[in-house]
């Protein structure tokens, strides 16, 4: 453990730009060489390029790679990059500090974001629920909501098998002043904390301990966590999703999409109205930079397995 952590803060110590560029290397070599994995990539991006395509929205590079194979072929090697640049945001996150966070980090709305967190201090809310993806830089997103809330945030996080980086992440996310929970038995941790109305960030685009819900993804249905949906269905909490988009070498832009409870109906149909609320947000996000979503070197769809050829 000492080993890794002293590795990782002196790796941390080198210049942001630079480490961000090796990473990118580092993932389109990966590319040439995890055959299987490169093949899934490709399949669940040429799902999601054909569903903006066929709609004129998202970025010029993902609607370009929905037709052209070489544009693909860029696409799946930037995607590699930044399955490894995730990586990297993790090892770093102890290193940010919330003055850090804010030179580096363009919020898109900042005025739709004070207006939303203003909500928080209501008499009639409890807490903040902040919902969020595997896109961008994670890390980046809950901390800087963490730091514009000024809330304290209880974060579920899955167990790993290598018990040194459990703890070295354990260790970073703690730093960075956010409450870091095992996701085993973690609903009762979520409740009590919007009952003292405070925060909870919960990452909603893969399921991890136990199926989920069924809901359309871009145009086909894909089983996701309902765990975040429930907790809010049941609450009186402001929700929102937000993520951090890379930009550039060590920069990002961030976005909050508010999301507006169901003020009436049974309690399966406000869950299933706030995961389509929050799975468009999703594709919004997803939308600007496909090639930023690290689910995607997982199975999303039912019908594109792993290792898939489509």
């Amino acid at each position: 453990m000492r080993a890794l952590d002293l590795g990782l803060r002196t790796l941390a110590l080198l210049p942001h730009p630079l480490l961000h560029r090796g990473a990118q290397l580092l993932g389109a070599g990966l590319s040439l060489v995890q055959r299987d994995r490169r093949a899934l990539v490709r399949a669940n991006l040429a799902r999601v390029c054909g569903y903006l395509d066929a709609r004129d929205i998202g970025s010029p590079a993902a609607r370009r790679a929905a037709h052209d194979p070489r544009a693909m072929d860029r696409l799946v090697r930037q995607a590699f990059g930044h399955y490894v640049r995730t990586y990297l945001d993790t090892a770093l996150a102890h290193r940010y500090t919330p003055e850090s966070v804010d030179r580096r980090l363009t919020l898109e709305d900042p005025d739709a974001l004070d207006r939303t967190l203003a909500a928080v201090g209501d008499p009639a809310s409890r807490g903040l629920i902040l919902i969020a993806l595997h896109f961008g830089s994670i890390e980046l997103a809950g901390m800087w909501i963490n730091a514009r809330a000024g809330l304290p945030m209880t974060v579920p996080m899955e167990t790993i098998g290598n018990a040194a980086v459990q703890d070295y992440l354990m260790q970073g996310r703690s730093m960075a002043g956010l409450r870091v929970v095992p996701v085993e038995g973690v609903a009762r941790e979520l409740q009590g904390a919007l009952t003292r109305g405070e925060g909870v960030a919960i990452v909603a685009d893969r399921p991890l301990d136990k199926p989920g819900r069924m809901v359309p993804l871009f145009g086909t249905p894909a089983s996701l966590p309902a765990g975040a949906a429930l907790l809010a269905a049941q609450s009186q909490a402001t929700v929102i999703v937000a993520a951090a988009r890379r930009d550039g070498w060590g920069r990002y832009r961030g976005r909050v999409v508010p999301i507006q409870l169901p003020a009436s109906g049974t309690r399966r149909d406000r869950v299933a109205a706030i995961m389509e609320a929050q799975v468009r947000a999703f594709e919004g996000f997803v939308a600007d930079a496909p090639e930023q979503w690290w689910t995607l070197f997982f199975p999303i769809w039912p019908d594109i397995p792993e290792g898939s050829n489509r």
